[in-house]
C-alpha cells in the first residue's frame, strides 16, 4: 500500500498536465475585506478585494503558474470578469470592475466582506 500512496502526487500532477483547463477545479478564495471605490484613473466604480493569508498564497501560486492564460472570476457561480493573467498577483489584493453602478459595487463589497458570497477563479480556454 505505501508504494501507491507515494504515487498519488505523481498521478495528480500528470492529470493536471493533461486535463483541459476548462474542466479543472476552480480556486475558491476567502475575502478578508472588500470595499467599493472609484477607480483613480477613470472614476468607474470598482470593488477592491483583499484576501486572507491562505487565499493570498493560493492566488499568488495560481497567477504565477498561469501567466498568459485566460481566467474567469465567478461570484456565486456567475461569471463577473474574464481576464488574461499578465503577471503574478502576489499581494492578495485585486479589483473587480466593469459595467456596474456604485450601488452595485457597494452591494457586492458588502456581500463579499460578510462572507455571504463565494468567489472563485478558474482557467478557461478561449
Amino acid at each position: 500500500m505505501p508504494r501507491f500512496t507515494r504515487s498519488i502526487p505523481l498521478v495528480a500532477a500528470l492529470l493536471a498536465a493533461f486535463v483541459p483547463a476548462a474542466i479543472a477545479a476552480a480556486l475558491s478564495l476567502t475575502v478578508l475585506e472588500a470595499e467599493a471605490i472609484g477607480d483613480m484613473t477613470t472614476g468607474e466604480p470598482v470593488v477592491s478585494i483583499t484576501f486572507d493569508a491562505v487565499s493570498t498564497e493560493a492566488f499568488a501560486a495560481f497567477t504565477r503558474d498561469s501567466v498568459g492564460r485566460n481566467t474567469v472570476v465567478r461570484i456565486d457561480g456567475e461569471d463577473v470578469m474574464r481576464a488574461i493573467i499578465r503577471e503574478p498577483i502576489l499581494g492578495g489584493q485585486v479589483q473587480i470592475s466593469g459595467n456596474m453602478t456604485m450601488a452595485d459595487a457597494e452591494d457586492l463589497a458588502a456581500r463579499l466582506s460578510s462572507g455571504d458570497a463565494r468567489i472563485e477563479v478558474e482557467l478557461v480556454e478561449e
